[in-house]
């Protein structure tokens, strides 16, 4: 088992105060960002928008970024991938002691949990996953960092933008289901 399938992954008081945090922020932040922020997957381009339109400039130097507007961007962009696409917050439930790779850093990130794959499709992912991941018709397993992801659209750092992101862990789904 991954760590991040454990289950203290997917509920410790890190991850936990993060969502509150976020949760209770969100309200505030919204009217403070125009309102209109609905959680549906129409506003995934907005909110890549409104995070570009602030941070374009960043490239590499993330020191300057404010948390408060940040942290409610990438916890807006992750409800919506949890509303519609059924992926799962997750988080180490240590802090670790030395900088590792960001799923393993604490970051809250998301994922389709592998209790929430179909055994056919959980089968073809491990079978995949074993073999290197070369096989084409086996659609990439969601596990996002959102805000990663968020940065890394707004300084151009990465190819797809995250319409694209909801459109693969639609596909995932959609996958999932025809050999499950």
């Amino acid at each position: 088992m991954r760590d991040i399938d454990r289950p203290d992954w997917a509920d410790n008081p890190r991850l936990r105060a993060w969502l509150d945090a976020q949760s209770d922020a969100f309200p505030r932040w919204s009217i403070d960002q125009g309102g209109g922020w609905d959680f549906s997957a129409d506003t995934v381009s907005f909110i890549e928008a409104l995070y570009r339109s602030r941070y374009a400039e960043c490239e590499e130097d993330h020191e300057h970024l404010d948390p408060a507007f940040t942290d409610v961007c990438a916890w807006y962009f992750g409800e919506i991938l949890v509303r519609h696409c059924g992926l799962q917050w997750r988080c180490a439930p240590q802090e670790p002691t030395t900088p590792l790779p960001t799923v393993q850093a604490g970051h809250p990130v998301l994922y389709a949990a592998r209790s929430s794959v179909p055994a056919a499709a959980l089968e073809l992912l491990d079978a995949d996953e074993g073999a290197g991941g070369d096989d084409d018709g086996i659609p990439w397993w969601p596990l996002i960092d959102p805000a990663s992801v968020l940065r890394a659209t707004a300084t151009g750092e990465m190819e797809w933008c995250l319409t694209d992101l909801l459109e693969a862990c639609e596909k995932f789904n959609e996958w999932c289901k025809s050999v499950g």
